[in-house]
């Protein structure tokens, strides 16, 4: 594949992940949007409904997901890094939705943890943590 083709690929990927950003309002069930934006240590939890919010944030992590593991193939072209980085996002995947459940059923009591285990399901802060270590790892072999 071309060098600029690959280049203008990982561009369209990374502006796919913005675009998710930028309309997750319209496309998510996310109530918790408007509530973390402001003091919400001081506010009370919103009304959700469980099941919505659990498939919404699946289906935000899927798209990041799938955006990302372009992004990681086009990067290296090894299908032995898309594996392992589909078993960290699929692991995380299982433990970042559990924690998230486990937080919201204890309501308020631990608005911090849900604010962060929530940033980790809907961002894609995982393609952040895999592309230096993939790197890395490529350096040293």
């Amino acid at each position: 594949m071309n060098k600029w083709l690959r280049y203008i690929l990982i561009a369209a990927l990374a502006f796919g992940l913005l675009l998710v950003r930028y309309y997750e309002a319209d496309l998510f069930y996310d109530p918790f949007i408007p509530f973390f934006k402001g003091e919400y240590y001081y506010l009370t939890m919103p009304k959700f409904e469980w099941s919505e919010v659990l498939l919404s944030m699946g289906f935000r992590y899927g798209i990041n997901m799938l955006l990302s593991l372009g992004i990681i193939y086009l990067v290296f072209k090894e299908k032995n890094v898309v594996k392992a980085s589909l078993s960290i996002y699929a692991l995380c995947f299982v433990v970042l939705l559990t924690v998230f459940a486990i937080l919201l059923a204890k309501d308020s009591s631990s608005l911090t943890a849900l604010f962060y285990v929530r940033r980790f399901i809907i961002q894609p802060i995982l393609l952040l943590l895999l592309l230096p270590a993939f790197y890395y790892h490529k350096l040293k072999n």
